[in-house]
């Protein structure tokens, strides 16, 4: 073996130094050159080597400094030409200085690749992700409101060695606010778990079951999840504030100069831009679109700058969009169409839009966007079918404005839309209508009558009126409805607030034929819901040949509602003239002022079907006083004009015509039969169960019918009564007749009665001698027969005398002989004499002697006697009681006590009257006793119990006074009531313990060992308007315990206390165990 030479240790004390060769060992096994490099088993490519801690090396050249032929492996690293490598972890490339970065030509991955300014997708069609998650599937828990137990920075507690996380910190930071009671109002919305209105130990247990926990060696999931909490928005807004390492991280991509992608951007979460200016596409052929719902406003950076879509212009033709918003904010707007709940607004469909909100003149008027301004406007484009919408405001117009034939004007409500004049034309006309003209939904108001001129109606002909036929279709007359014509007179005043007097208010309509032109097939209009308020003057004015239908409409205060004229006529197709006015009035109503309908002239017909004439002639007035109403002035007919009506006024009297009236005011029935009754026809007329039947040739009433010649009773008796004489003219054929008047018979009475049977009875007298036709030939009455009562001056018979009030003979000295027959008696007018008895059939024996009344006897005088119920009515009578075996006195008003107690002056006594025990004494009532009371001045018992006025007290010293009841029976005083050892309070009023004390010191005391029950009862039961201080026992489970109210809250009476249940109890005290070991 060949001896390497050895460096002794002496060199090796001082530098080796070579100034001339290269020192190698072995040739190329080590080789140190003099440049300054090395060389490993090699001597053609040495290179430097420096090891101080640190290897550096360099080739001195463009080679690489450091050549490994296959890998370089440092620790887990592997450095080879495939790649850089580790078997297990990540692969962090770092830079060690403070402001350092790590720059390379390019970096990526076997699907894309960073390289110089852009990230590149290396798969065909492929795509690049770019995601800002730590941890996988948080942003979908978040988003998803799951269970987040796994995703609290730094990690879920999955091992014992796992740090506290951000949810351990929240927990701890909610027990310390429980125990404070203090926390701002973000901190409850985010930390109040169960939305209870407070932070206590049960929110902050909550809390930490939103977190995973690893407790006896076992790892548990979280059970409570993001949804779970009662104000989730809150606690996450919470959580990505304070807590941000735990709150899905938010990708932000920054760039000093543009990011360009090259391709589709795809991202399932939120895409926040927060630079300035943001471009979609290079080109005018890019597209962008938008699946997804906008979720705000889209507002451009300047005003009245940017556009939506383009026009034709020189970049090329126009682009638009098409739109479907709830709102659209533009000064312009230029489209081919805009649809509004399936409503094309901006085609041209006849309908012309007026608004003085947004309106202007200078508009086109065809699109609710680009109104008119004015109603004028509108009516100088509008043409024959063109329709005029007419937006809610007060619109001041120049009147007259003149309608075309065919177009119609709507307003948006009767109330809502007002028209009035300028103050230049507020004498004019209001609407001159042509045929075919609608006019609706509106008001028209504060404009004057010219009398001089006849202007001022609010609608009238305009000239040359023409109704004509178009392709076999005739024109319609002007329509006006659900119009209300509000006026009033130029000079008002408390009294007078409409201006009633003046006479010069707006009128309502003239409809006037005369301005027709002659080759109009008629000149007429109708109305409905229409409402005239005209104070002082005519509400219709129709003439001249006209027809008006008027339904469901009213006018008010007029001085005439509806007024018909002959007018100078209009020439009809025919060349012939027509007058007046035609009127069908159906459901209509005019109310106060002074006439209703007034029609004059022969060629005025009206028809009133159902008309209302409500307080016509009351003129201003509004009291509804039925004095001031004038009958005669709801229909008025002059010269032959005719009116026929169906009517009722204020007191709801109905009526026909004139001839038939429904007074329901004083419930009578009137009319002309003659006028009303057809052939055959029959008529009742009923007041209560009394009915009038009227039929052809026959009139009957209850029994009586009067048919022909004859008057017949169908049942019972015919009474015929006359103030005057009654005089059958010839023969009188009755079955019987009674008169209480005279009946002169001026024939012969040939006979009376056909019949034995028959009878014959006067009674009434006979004013003339009554004579037999023979003397002492003829009778009166028969044994079997005979008369009842003979009433005469005098009577004859026989010696005896009867008359003056007398019965003597007429012989010197006779006696006269009154003598019963057996057991018989004489009456004298009710009074007997039988024996030694009087006696009459009813009624008193009255005494009546001039001086004493004797009774001389040595037995007794017997009074009458009976019961109660026999006691009669009648003053200073005097019987004996069989019911209570005593004598009693009688007067009209019932019976008066014949018992009493006087003292000598008679001024103490007991006065037994009024149903009552009054005890006077010296001439004063002292005690009243009845089956109510017993008053008295004062009471005394036994000298220890007294009662004077209200005051009741014991009369000996330390006395005690008790009030006992009996049984369950209850004492009351007042509300209050006591029974044994319970006091109730019997009203809805609280029960008030008043200390009545001059310092305010004094308290309520109950002595007792035992203790006191305050009221009972569950949260339900609560009182509903509380007293601060109220306390009760609150029975629920959840509370169990004494509550106060406060004012504003029910509290614990102890004062307020966090608790936690058992569970929660064993829970802390088990996780405690194993941090304190």
């Amino acid at each position: 073996m060949t001896q390497v030479a050895r460096i002794g240790g002496q060199l090796l004390q001082d530098n080796l130094q070579r100034e001339l060769a290269d020192l190698a060992f072995d040739t190329d096994l080590l080789i140190v050159k003099r440049d300054n490099t090395l060389g490993i088993a090699t001597t053609t490519t040495p290179r430097n080597l420096t090891i101080s801690g640190t290897m550096r090396t360099t080739s001195g050249g463009s080679d690489p400094d450091i050549v490994f032929g296959n890998s370089l492996k440092v620790g887990d690293f592997t450095l080879a030409t495939t790649g850089i490598s580790t078997p297990s972890g990540d692969i962090t490339i770092k830079s060690t200085h403070p402001n350092g970065y790590i720059k390379t030509a390019g970096i990526g991955s076997n699907n894309f690749a960073i390289k110089g300014d852009g990230i590149q997708a290396l798969q065909t069609n492929g795509g690049i992700g770019i995601r800002s998650e730590a941890i996988d599937g948080s942003t979908a828990v978040w988003e998803a409101n799951g269970n987040y137990g796994n995703y609290w920075s730094p990690g879920p507690k999955v091992s014992a060695s796992s740090p506290p996380n951000d949810m351990d910190r929240l927990y701890d930071y909610a027990i310390s606010l429980s125990q404070s009671g203090s926390w701002t109002t973000e901190e409850l919305n985010a930390l109040d778990y169960d939305g209870d209105g407070d932070i206590d130990v049960q929110d902050a247990l909550q809390l930490k079951n939103m977190n995973t926990q690893f407790v006896g060696g076992i790892a548990y999931p979280a059970t409570r999840t993001l949804a779970d909490h009662s104000n989730t928005t809150a606690f996450k807004a919470y959580i990505e504030k304070y807590y941000p390492a735990s709150a899905p991280q938010k990708l932000q991509i920054q760039s000093g100069g543009t990011v360009t992608v090259t391709g589709n951007i795809h991202a399932t979460g939120n895409i926040t831009y927060g630079g300035t200016t943001l471009t979609i596409g290079d080109d005018s052929t890019d597209t962008a679109n938008f699946f997804a719902d906008f979720h705000d406003s889209i507002t451009p950076d300047l005003d009245n700058v940017y556009h939506l879509g383009k026009d034709f212009d020189s970049t090329g033709p126009k682009k638009g969009f098409l739109l479907a918003v709830q709102n659209l904010n533009a000064d312009t707007v230029k489209t081919t169409g805009i649809t509004y709940q399936g409503i094309n607004l901006t085609k041209n469909n006849g309908i012309l839009y007026v608004s003085n909100g947004n309106g202007s003149d200078a508009n086109e008027g065809y699109s609710p966007g680009g109104p008119f301004a004015t109603i004028t406007k509108a009516l100088s484009v509008a043409t024959a079918g063109d329709f005029i919408y007419i937006y809610p405001g007060t619109y001041q117009e120049t009147f007259p404005m003149t309608v075309p034939a065919g177009v119609t004007i709507q307003g948006d409500s009767i109330r809502s839309v007002e028209i009035m004049p300028t103050s230049a034309t507020q004498s004019n006309d209001a609407f001159l209508v042509n045929p075919d003209v609608t006019i609706e939904n509106l008001s028209i108001k504060d404009f004057y009558y010219d009398s001089g001129n006849d202007k001022g109606y609010a609608f009238r002909f305009a000239n040359n009126y023409k109704i004509s036929i178009v392709e076999q279709v005739i024109g319609r007359s002007p329509y006006l409805r659900n119009i209300t014509v509000l006026t009033k007179g130029s000079s008002t005043s408390a009294s007078d607030p409409r201006g009633y007097a003046s006479g010069d208010a707006g009128r309502g309509a003239l409809i006037d034929g005369s301005v027709a032109q002659q080759n109009s097939r008629s000149a007429s209009a109708l109305f409905h819901a229409v409402t005239f308020i005209t104070p002082g003057v005519t509400g219709l004015t129709a003439r001249s040949g006209v027809r008006v239908e008027w339904l469901n409409s009213f006018t008010y205060f007029a001085e005439t509602g509806i007024k018909l004229e002959q007018g100078t006529g209009r020439t009809a197709p025919d060349g012939s003239t027509v007058y007046g006015a035609e009127l069908r009035s159906i459901a209509s109503a005019c109310v106060y002022g002074n006439k209703g309908l007034e029609a004059d002239g022969a060629n005025n017909l009206a028809y009133l079907i159902n008309q209302n004439f409500a307080y016509i002639g009351a003129g201003k007035n509004v009291t509804n006083d039925n004095t001031l109403t004038v009958r005669a002035n709801e229909v008025v007919k002059l010269n032959n004009a005719k009116v026929y009506y169906t009517t009722q006024d204020q007191r709801g009297n109905f009526r026909v015509g004139d001839n038939f009236l429904v007074d329901l005011e004083n419930e009578r029935t009137s009319f002309d039969v003659e006028s009303i009754f057809a052939n055959n026809a029959t008529a009742q007329i009923r007041q209560g169960n009394n009915v009038i039947t009227l039929q052809a040739g026959q009139i009957s009433q209850d029994n009586i019918v009067i048919a022909g010649q004859s008057i017949e009773a169908t049942r019972s008796n015919l009474d015929i009564n006359s103030t005057g004489s009654i005089v059958f003219q010839s023969n009188v054929v009755a079955p019987q007749i009674t008169t209480t008047g005279n009946l002169t018979v001026g024939g012969s009475l040939t006979s009376l009665g056909d019949s034995p049977t028959d009878t014959v009875d006067f009674n009434t007298p006979i004013s003339q001698n009554f004579e037999p036709g023979g003397s002492e030939t003829r009778a009166l009455g028969t044994p079997t027969k005979r008369w009842n009562e003979v009433n005469a001056e005098t009577a004859n018979i026989n010696t005896v005398s009867i008359g003056s009030g007398s019965l003597k003979t007429n012989e010197t000295n006779a006696h006269l002989y009154l003598q019963s027959n057996n057991t018989g008696k004489i009456k004298f007018v009710g009074t007997h004499y039988k024996s030694n008895i009087i006696s009459t059939d009813s009624g008193d024996i009255v005494f009546a002697p001039t001086t004493d009344l004797k009774i001389d006897s040595t037995g007794e005088l017997r009074l009458p006697k009976g019961e109660t119920a026999q006691r009669p009515a009648i003053q200073g009578g005097l019987r004996f009681n069989t019911n209570y075996n005593g004598f009693e006195g009688t007067e009209t008003g019932g019976p008066v006590s014949l018992q009493g107690i006087y003292d000598s002056d008679r001024d103490t006594y007991l006065d037994l009257s009024n149903n009552q025990f009054n005890f006077i004494t010296g001439g004063i009532t002292n005690h009243t006793l009845n089956g109510i009371l017993l008053e008295s001045t004062g009471f005394s018992s036994d000298g220890k119990f007294s009662i004077n006025g209200n005051v009741v007290s014991s009369d000996t010293n330390d006395g005690t006074i008790q009030l006992k009841s009996n049984g369950t029976g209850k004492t009351v005083i007042g509300d209050l009531q006591f029974q044994t050892n319970d006091l109730f309070n019997n009203s809805n009023s609280n029960f008030i313990i008043n200390h009545t004390n001059n310092n305010g010191l004094a308290y309520l005391k109950i002595e007792n060992v035992n203790g006191m029950i305050p009221p009972t009862g569950t949260s339900a039961q609560r009182p509903g308007s509380p007293e601060i201080g109220t306390t009760r026992y609150n029975t629920d489970a959840s509370v169990n315990y004494v509550e106060t109210w406060n004012g504003s809250a029910w509290i614990n009476a102890a004062g307020n206390v966090a608790s936690i249940d058992t569970d929660q109890v064993e829970a802390l005290a088990y996780v405690y165990n194993l941090i304190l070991d």
